[in-house]
């Protein structure tokens, strides 16, 4: 029953994060939106039952490494600190998520192109330069988080 409960909150949490960056995205600006990512996430951790132990901070110009050991990762980082992500272009095709992670400043590469992963480069590089905090899981998958996998290019 609890999980029926946290499953049904969670689905119109992703709805209520669909309706604000369709509507009020568009309306405020990178700040505003930044502490709405943060907030959303915040609650959607709570949502799920997930405390997290670290106070939220404004985001910086910083390229942030890590290992990706649950889907759960994006939001703790976001809702420490937002960050645009960088992943695997056919996340862009999932329903719902894909357009909303296409709102919230993610930079989608494809996997095995040289040259698509160089342009994601310069798109990750430009928003470091521009003052964005851009989070990166090298290793292209989750993991337990015991050991290091091999990274991606």
């Amino acid at each position: 029953m609890i999980a029926a409960w946290r499953l049904a909150r969670v689905g119109l949490h992703l709805g209520y994060g669909m309706a604000t960056a369709a509507l009020v995205y568009p309306l405020v600006g990178r700040p505003a939106q930044l502490k709405l990512k943060q907030r959303w996430s915040r609650q959607l951790l709570g949502m799920l039952g997930v405390r997290l132990q670290a106070p939220a901070i404004a985001p910086m110009p910083a390229l942030l490494v890590a290992n990706h050991v649950s889907w759960l990762d994006i939001f703790a980082i976001n809702a420490a600190s937002p960050a645009a992500f960088v992943c695997k272009a056919d996340v862009r095709e999932w329903p719902f998520i894909g357009w909303l992670c296409e709102r919230c400043e993610t930079v989608f590469m494809p996997r095995g192109s040289r040259s698509a992963a160089r342009e994601a480069g310069d798109i990750v590089a430009a928003r470091l330069r521009q003052g964005w905090q851009v989070a990166v899981f090298p290793e292209g998958t989750t993991s337990d988080g015991t050991r290091l996998l091999p990274f991606h290019g």
